[in-house]
């Protein structure tokens, strides 16, 4: 068992699992598992800033490589690694050579934890298809695209008495669909604005989980009590390559030093 320390490294990453987990779920598994060809794609994201990254992907396993970053949710120099499709995720900080894990379970647990300190009660979520057509021939693929609303009604417990509020995420989603079937348990990238709400982040997660298809572009807006939030969170990919990826790329170096998240 290692040991739970308070360092500028481990607090880091404690921060970083909670930012920048959420690029793991854009990437797909390969349609024929027993094919050497991976597949790896650039991208970049714009939410508090830009963040350039790259993600390489066969079969389960899938790395995430974030580099240029202006966004203080997404630093530079981070990997996000799986080798069972999401169930587990390994953090790699390049710079400091260190990593840590944890599942996906304890990922959950700690955005509910969240949740429960803030006294928040759920009273309804509601998941609507605006709209679904075919879109532009991206990168030699056939798309389609999503428009996806989500709201929910909420009570919290303030000093002064009970609260109603409202929170709407409108998805403007185009997929490639003839990249199929991404990886279970991977619905972190295809859903940035996870909330802590468990409720409306399954409800988020089963939704999309009903796309076939690789993510190519997402555009997520906010409305809170009716407010629309000026600032928008922007996905898409900016080139794609089919390529046999090594076995090593799949692991963590041997020189990184393994830390300890601490307690949320």
């Amino acid at each position: 068992m290692w040991p739970v320390k308070s360092s500028a490294s481990t607090c880091q990453l404690r921060s970083l699992v909670l930012s920048f987990a959420c690029l793991i779920s854009l990437a797909p598994a390969i349609c024929n598992s027993q094919s050497p060809e991976g597949l790896v794609y650039s991208a970049e994201m714009e939410w508090g800033g830009k963040t350039r990254f790259q993600v390489s992907v066969s079969g389960k396993r899938s790395l995430v490589e974030s580099f240029e970053s202006t966004s203080p949710r997404m630093p530079p120099n981070i990997s996000i690694l799986t080798r069972d499709g999401g169930l587990t995720l390994i953090i790699l900080n390049r710079e400091q050579q260190t990593f840590a894990e944890l599942t996906a379970e304890e990922f959950n647990a700690r955005q509910s934890r969240k949740l429960e300190s803030r006294g928040i009660t759920i009273r309804d979520v509601k998941a609507e298809t605006i709209a679904a057509v075919d879109g532009p021939e991206l990168f030699g693929y056939r798309t389609r695209r999503y428009l996806l609303r989500f709201s929910i009604e909420m009570q919290r417990i303030t000093p002064t008495g009970t609260v109603d509020e409202s929170f709407v995420a409108q998805y403007d989603m185009v997929f490639a669909t003839e990249i199929n079937d991404q990886v279970p348990g991977l619905a972190l990238l295809t859903n940035p604005s996870r909330t802590g709400i468990e409720q409306f982040d399954a409800t988020v997660r089963g939704e999309i989980a009903k796309l076939a298809g690789l993510p190519l572009r997402r555009v997520v807006t906010l409305e809170i009590n009716e407010k629309p939030v000026p600032q928008q969170t922007v996905f898409q990919v900016t080139g794609i390559e089919r390529r046999a990826i090594p076995d090593e790329r799949f692991e963590v170096p041997v020189s990184f030093r393994k830390v300890s998240l601490p307690h949320p």
